[in-house]
């Protein structure tokens, strides 16, 4: 090789190496490549590819790298002077709303609306290698800013960024997470800010999607942790590719940080825009308004966010937060139990049959006497008169399995009475619609929460569901039947020649209410009911109708609607009723598209559920009490409805978890544990909301132990959820072995189902529930129990469940009824979930028992 070629080689490597120092650094976790490169502006991020499992590399089209602070001199107060209004070119929200009108000026806060303060908006000036870490910088007026980014070890695709600055000046400081890259509109497959809003798409109508959350708002609005149930912002695109910004444990706020109630202070943020209105997941730390932001010169502020990329869709990111950056899993080895469930259940029923604690009225009304609790809530027109029922499924399934006189003959009759009564009948011009929820005792009056109107979904509900969990029971009745078929033929007469109903309509029945909004809610529902025990066949193909059109246009964009009315229909616990609806209809018709649509609005549920801050073991104190941090915890309950407006805002999730058992049916159907694990969070160990005496949950969080107060309906609900909830663990552990025929879901609060109208199988034997409080005895707080009979072979099942994630040793004895016979002699059979079985001698005074974690095991006792 001559000196030309030696000094051209050695010009050539020296350009190479100076381009690759101008290009600079880069990073990289498994398939994600992060390269950077300086410009006259700074330090970009020049290129991230991700590299495909069938080894295509794909290159995001608009990288970016973009650093934001936040900075105003003075305290940012003050709501925006502006009027909303809806697409019915309408002021939002209306006037005789009350309830909201404080929250929606709220919305309108300028931090919230991402307009308070200057926005320092630039790129690193500076670079610097610590380790494994690039640490990027630049000065501003207002401070020094760090940006260092590393690769997280602990996830595929994942790296953490940690935004500090030093304030050189006295004001308010709100850092933002990195842009890492753009998506444009037309590229966006889907978003979701958990608990605000979701969709695939981006939306001017500012009411749909800052209060119904349908579909992402076309400004970058700051969302509060309070109602940010899962702490990440993920959106993904066109080319395959998700991405998500998660704040790590340790910003977010704790919502009883000693002795009260600290669920309002709100620190965090997050957008699915960064403040100019480019569609990037965005955080904030903390909100500009909040007392942490406020920093002297000299002072210092920092967070840490983690990055995900991935071919993957939102829910795994989702997932991915909860469970590791979350330890969501660990919530369940915290949990202890002091009450089983089955006992919480007879408590519950108990209360509920006490004239005095349930607030039980007599009434007359139109010639007819009538039984319902009293309501103290807020409705419209109550002078404190207002009465209602709720779990109509529950009683008539407690009334059948517990035999109990009280319940079944003297509270059935009334309260079915009350129903007929709160139904148009057949000489009105709205005949089978309902007069209203609540019946007002001194007025002779039916009334709805909020608002002079009918909707068909409470036709549905009051109607339908109500009357056909009766005929499950008693389908001899026919005048309860008469009034179903007058529910059925009115749902016919509303529905629309695209499959759909509306909102609601005056009393007249024909003219709309509320027509800004689109019923996104289970009202094919009550049609399915109508063809499975009237058998017409107008009715399953009015049922299919409706669906089709939810699943096109609600489903399919993740836009819901709720049934709340004293907050305007806020999205709610109806959206878990639309995926329970779904898979009854998969199982009427056999279509698998109805399965499909049910599984992913089951996945849009779980974003209702709080999944932070991590639970420990802190004591603190609650009403004068020490209790352990995670016995009141958030995590794994799920709110009345959240969002801006929502219940969840200032009173945080609710204790009602009906959606516990359709998680667990969802498991069984998908293989997916993360369902069953998030049921049994909400579930287990919520002792520390039960009231001291009479054991009724709280249904608000901020209640902790008060108790049903002016809601004792609520214990209802509860019995049906926790019978719900046990049927189904059976039913998941035992992969289908034992299961018995669930009814229709309840109205309005989730789509938890009764049982025991019909007999189910235990490993293929015909049986029949019962329950009785007595049967099982000595067992520890983690054991629940459950009973069959099998009439034909003469066998008594007790199905025992482990509702710990510990081992468990137990000494129990039972006490069988006696009208079933004897067992003097004969062994019993102890089945685990998979049906094999060993022989134990019967009887005994105790018969010991070890469960594993999360087990199930039947006794088999043969009677005579």
């Amino acid at each position: 090789m001559n000196m030309k070629t030696i000094i051209w080689c050695f010009l050539t490597c020296m350009l190479g190496w100076l381009c690759s120092c101008e290009r600079g650094p880069s990073l990289q976790n498994g398939p994600v490549h992060i390269t950077w490169s300086n410009s006259s502006s700074g330090w970009k991020i020049d290129q991230i590819s991700f590299l495909k499992s069938n080894g295509e590399r794909v290159d995001v089209v608009t990288p970016s790298g973009l650093v934001t602070i936040l900075y105003s001199p003075d305290f940012p107060s003050g709501s925006l002077d502006t009027i909303i209004y809806n697409n019915q070119g309408l002021k939002f929200p209306d006037e005789e709303f009350t309830y909201i009108q404080s929250s929606w000026r709220q919305v309108l806060d300028s931090v919230r609306m991402n307009r308070a303060g200057t926005a320092f908006s630039f790129f690193p000036e500076h670079l610097r290698f610590e380790e494994d870490r690039l640490v990027f910088s630049r000065e501003l007026e207002i401070g020094q800013v760090e940006v260092t980014w590393s690769v997280d070890m602990n996830t595929t695709g994942a790296f953490l960024v940690t935004i500090s600055l030093e304030a050189s000046k006295a004001g308010y400081f709100s850092l933002s997470s990195p842009d890492l890259f753009y998506t444009a509109p037309e590229d966006l497959t889907w978003g979701i800010v958990p608990g605000n809003y979701q969709g695939r798409s981006i939306t001017e109508d500012l009411p749909s999607a800052l209060v119904y959350a349908q579909g992402l708002p076309a400004v970058p609005y700051i969302a509060r942790e309070n109602t940010v149930t899962t702490l990440t912002s993920i959106l993904s695109n066109s080319q395959g590719l998700s991405q998500s910004v998660t704040v790590l444990p340790g910003y977010g706020r704790d919502p009883w940080e000693k002795d009260q109630s600290t669920h309002m202070d709100t620190r965090l943020g997050f957008s699915h825009m960064n403040r100019e209105g480019k569609l990037t997941p965005t955080a904030y730390y903390p909100l500009l308004n909040h007392s942490k932001a406020k920093l002297e010169a000299g002072d210092r502020l920092s967070f840490v966010c983690k990055y995900t990329v991935t071919d993957k869709d939102w829910y795994e990111l989702l997932k991915q937060t909860a469970l590791q950056d979350y330890q969501l899993e660990k919530f369940l080895s915290l949990k202890e139990s002091s009450l089983s469930l089955t006992h919480r259940i007879f408590d519950l029923l108990e209360y509920s049959l006490d004239d005095e604690t349930s607030r039980w009225n007599e009434l007359q009304t139109h010639g007819m006497r009538i039984g319902a609790q009293s309501y103290l809530g807020g409705v419209s027109g109550s002078n404190g008169d207002a009465t209602k029922n709720s779990d109509i499924g529950a009683m008539w399934m407690m009334a059948n399995s517990t035999n109990f006189f009280e319940l079944k003959e003297r509270r059935l009759p009334l309260i079915r009475n009350f129903k007929l009564q709160q139904i148009e009948g057949a000489d009105s011009e709205i005949s089978g619609a309902i007069k209203g929820q609540y019946y007002l005792s001194k007025s002779d009056k039916w009334v709805e929460e909020w608002g002079d109107h009918t909707e068909p979904v409470a036709l549905t509900y009051y109607n339908m569901l109500d009357l056909g969990n009766i005929l499950l029971f008693n389908p001899e009745d026919e005048e309860v039947k008469q009034y179903l078929l007058l529910g059925a033929e009115r749902l016919l007469n509303w529905q629309k020649s695209d499959g759909s109903w509306a909102a609601g309509y005056l009393k007249d029945g024909k003219t709309e209410v509320y027509q800004d909004l689109k019923d996104y809610r289970p009202t094919f529902y009550g049609l399915l009911v109508a063809y499975k025990l009237l058998g017409d066949e107008r009715y399953i193909d009015a049922a299919i109708k409706g669906a089709d059109w939810l699943i096109a246009e609600g489903v399919r964009n993740g836009y819901f609607t709720g049934v709340c009315g004293d907050t305007r229909f806020v999205n709610d616990f109806a959206t878990a009723q639309v995926a329970q609806g779904l898979l009854d209809l998969c199982d009427a018709t056999g279509e698998e598209k109805y399965k499909e649509a049910a599984l992913f609005t089951a996945k849009i549920y779980t974003s209702s559920i709080y999944t932070h801050p991590i639970p420990d073991s802190q004591t603190k104190m609650v009403n004068g009490r020490e209790v352990p941090d995670w016995a009141i915890s958030q995590v794994g309950l799920g709110f009345e409805h959240g969002g801006n407006l929502g219940s969840a805002t200032g009173r945080g999730p609710i204790l009602l978890a009906s959606h516990a058992g359709l998680f667990l049916r969802v498991a069984q159907l998908t293989g997916d544990p993360y369902f069953a694990l998030l049921a049994r969070s909400a579930i287990w160990g919520r002792e520390a909301f039960l009231h001291p005496e009479n054991k009724v949950a709280s249904y608000y969080w901020t209640s902790m132990n008060a108790g049903a107060g002016k809601f004792p309906h609520h214990a209802w609900w509860q019995i049906g959820m926790l019978t719900d909830y046990l049927m189904s663990e059976i039913a998941y552990r035992s992969a289908g072995q034992i299961s018995f025929p669930a009814g229709f879901f309840t109205p309005k609060v989730g789509p938890h189902k009764p049982v025991g109208f019909q007999q189910g199988v235990v490993f293929g034997n015909p049986s029949s529930l019962f329950f009785r409080r007595d049967l099982v005895s000595g067992a520890s707080p983690y054991l629940d129990f459950v009973a069959a009979w099998n009439e034909i072979d003469k066998v008594c099942y007790v199905m025992l469940l482990n509702n710990s994630n510990r081992k468990v040793s137990e000494k129990i004895q039972l006490r069988l009824p006696k009208e079933l016979g004897n067992n003097k002699t004969s062994p019993i059979r102890c089945y685990n979930e998979a049906g094999d079985y060993k022989e134990i001698p019967f009887p005994n005074p105790e018969i010991v028992m070890e469960f594993s974690p999360y087990s199930l095991q039947v006794l088999e006792i043969p009677m005579y």
